[in-house]
């Protein structure tokens, strides 16, 4: 009767541990983008992308007009019409400029939705981490008060320990108090999450988070995520946001040093009249040489800005390709522990069978060894599952892919 009692028990637990690995959209999920694109950073960088568009970065076509009038009198008067066109290799290298600022204004749009889309990523995980989490404490109190319960009656007439029952009682008191900081931590996952949505008042029903519980995460396929990782590195090679950051940042300097070379007057054209003399109308034509550059120090300094510049490039470059390759393996490691721990679990399957063959007497200690071991099992699975997705969003963010709402693709397989 012990035995079978037991063993029910053991099926009611192994069902409460494992309830959430199921297949299906895990909630939340569908609100990722939502809000994004109402956030301060990512309207001003939408601001700055829309002005480059409607308007011409750069210098006017006419440098100066202006009108001259001399020797104004009884018999003579001189009128003069002078403009000055712009240098046309100033107004190339004006234009160039404007280019590089307006992909630099682009970058910016894609980084700040990047940093957006990021720490909303980064909220949800917390937010499934703490749920999964509390999900497994409420199992882990279900089977407790369900043993508790079936053996109190034992320990009656002297069948079970009382020090085992209190070990257990004592045990369930530390899982409520864990119980109550998970409740807190997903609580303020959530407030982190909503944060970006419009009309939020910054405050968590405890309904809300009642719901979250009852929809429940779905268990993470490592296997698809290692897929998807594969896929980045065969594909066409991307240029991460930084690494375009800093690129652009050395054409601009180059950009502004070309600026500063062509700054230099190319003269001027005057028409002329006078109302004395036979010859009444001439014109008179200015050529600028540019033998001296009076912005020579303003060179030099786009130079030296230049030489820093490009060292920052290169030492993005190697600091990337480092932390993409430590991640790499990061991922590739956490994916072959989840694999050794799911054929652990297939073992604690096996054993559960075996136990049946227990005696009686011994199958109450083997069964309470049985659940505390898949309870620990259970725990480090999501512990893994969490560290490898957010080693998962950091390789995606190293790779530049997070800068579009499509960088939702690359989480919607992998449940």
């Amino acid at each position: 009767m012990i035995l079978r009692r037991l063993l029910v028990v053991v099926s009611l637990c192994v069902g409460l541990l494992r309830a959430q690995a199921f297949q299906g959209q895990p909630p939340l999920l569908d609100k990722i983008n939502e809000g994004i694109d109402e956030q301060p950073e990512v309207k001003a960088a939408q601001e700055l992308v829309g002005w480059f568009e409607k308007n011409r970065y750069g210098v006017a076509y006419f440098d100066e007009i202006d009108v001259r009038m001399g020797g104004v009198a009884q018999d003579r008067s001189e009128l003069g019409f002078r403009f000055k066109p712009t240098n046309p290799f100033y107004f190339a290298a004006g234009r160039n400029l404007g280019h590089v600022m307006e992909a630099q204004a682009r970058v910016d749009l894609q980084e700040a939705y990047e940093s957006a889309f990021y720490t909303k990523m980064e909220a949800w995980l917390n937010i499934r981490h703490a749920a999964v989490l509390l999900h497994h404490a409420d199992s882990a109190l279900a089977w407790r008060a369900k043993w508790i319960q079936n053996m109190g009656q034992e320990v009656a007439i002297g069948r079970f320990d009382p020090e085992e029952l209190l070990d257990l009682q004592l045990e369930r008191v530390d899982l409520e108090v864990g119980r109550m900081n998970l409740m807190e931590e997903l609580e303020d996952h959530l407030i982190d999450f909503y944060e970006f949505t419009a009309g939020f008042s910054g405050k968590i029903e405890e309904e809300m988070i009642a719901r979250l519980k009852q929809e429940q995460f779905p268990d993470m396929r490592a296997s698809q995520l290692m897929a998807n990782v594969q896929a980045l590195e065969a594909g066409p090679a991307l240029i991460p946001l930084e690494l375009q950051k800093n690129q652009l940042a050395v054409e601009q300097a180059e950009a502004r040093i070309l600026l500063e070379k062509r700054d230099w007057d190319v003269g001027f054209v005057q028409p002329e009249w006078d109302n004395r003399g036979v010859e009444r109308f001439g014109i008179r034509v200015g050529i600028g040489i540019p033998l001296f550059n009076t912005n020579r120090m303003q060179m030099q300094n786009r130079q030296l800005e230049l030489i820093g510049d490009r060292w920052e490039q290169a030492k993005t470059k190697a600091g990337l390709n480092t932390a993409t390759m430590a991640l790499y393996h990061k991922i590739t490691s956490a994916s072959e522990r989840l694999k050794a721990l799911d054929d652990i679990q297939l073992q604690l399957e096996g054993y559960q069978k075996s136990m049946r063959d227990i005696e009686p007497a011994d199958a109450r200690d083997a069964l309470l060894k049985w659940l505390k071991a898949q309870e620990k099992l259970q725990k480090r699975i999501i512990e893994d599952q969490f560290l490898l997705l957010l080693a998962y969003l950091d390789y995606l963010k190293l790779k530049g892919v997070l800068t579009t709402p499509e960088a939702m693709v690359h989480f919607e397989n992998i449940w």
